[in-house]
């Protein structure tokens, strides 16, 4: 009788190594990040790895766009994928027993930086807004000249021109002097900000190219006026693209 003791010990400790063994067995994650416009692998992208919120792992793709990790059981997991200047990438996975190899591709989308209006090259930008005969800069101003500001980062040779337009309401002289000005307080914070000033060029237009009928004295809709307000940061010249 005594031995029964010793055999439920037994039993319940090979009980308890089936679980913990149950427990560590892991799922993996193989995946590969590339750019969904032309197929090409995206190296030292971000990968997160994310589970009820929080970050419970994170790597770098590597030169050949891939990353792993280890994922717990009957869990649910994020993986997002981010590289600059393009889109965000996010796949569930849900696990389950365990054992499991989950191959999965993050595709980004690049973030178009320049486009061609009217026969221009510009940089797609947020047009800067500033109250009525004000230069203050707003957060949203500012938002917009630090996306400039790394675009001319990155294109070391990139020289633009900031030119604002105004619509024709008011004294004709006063809208150019206005918009220069404006224009130069945005070329200043970039400036400031360590950009070579051979690299931007101001200019105020006033309401000198309007890009719809509402010229002065002409009725319009205050719809129709604002559309001549704009921003349009212009390339002079970009060797590096």
């Amino acid at each position: 009788m005594r031995f029964l003791p010793l055999l439920f010990t037994l039993l319940l400790n090979v009980s308890l190594v089936a679980q913990n063994s149950s427990k560590d067995i892991l799922d993996h994650v193989d995946g590969i990040i590339i750019n969904k416009q032309n197929g090409e692998i995206i190296k030292n992208a971000i990968i997160t790895l994310k589970s009820q919120g929080k970050i419970v792992d994170e790597t770098k793709s590597d030169e050949n766009g891939k990353f792993s990790f280890d994922l717990n059981a009957d869990s649910r997991y994020q993986v997002s994928g981010i590289y600059q200047n393009f889109t965000k990438n996010i796949k569930l996975i849900f696990t389950s027993k365990g054992g499991r190899v989950h191959q999965i591709k993050l595709e980004l989308y690049p973030i178009e930086e320049f486009t061609k209006k009217n026969g221009k090259e510009m940089i797609i930008a947020e047009s800067i807004e500033f109250l009525p005969d004000d230069y203050s800069l707003s957060n949203k101003a500012i938002k917009t000249l630090e996306n400039v500001y790394a675009i001319l980062e990155k294109y070391k040779h990139l020289k633009i021109e900031i030119g604002f337009h105004t619509d024709s309401r008011g004294d004709q002289k006063f809208l150019l002097k206005l918009t220069q000005k404006r224009a130069e307080v945005c070329a200043n914070y970039l400036i400031d900000k360590g950009v070579d000033p051979s690299r931007v060029f101001p200019k105020g237009y006033g309401a000198t190219q309007l890009i719809n009928h509402c010229k002065p004295n002409v009725k319009c809709t205050n719809t129709e006026h604002l559309e001549n307000r704009r921003t349009e940061f212009v390339v002079i010249n970009n060797s590096d693209s």
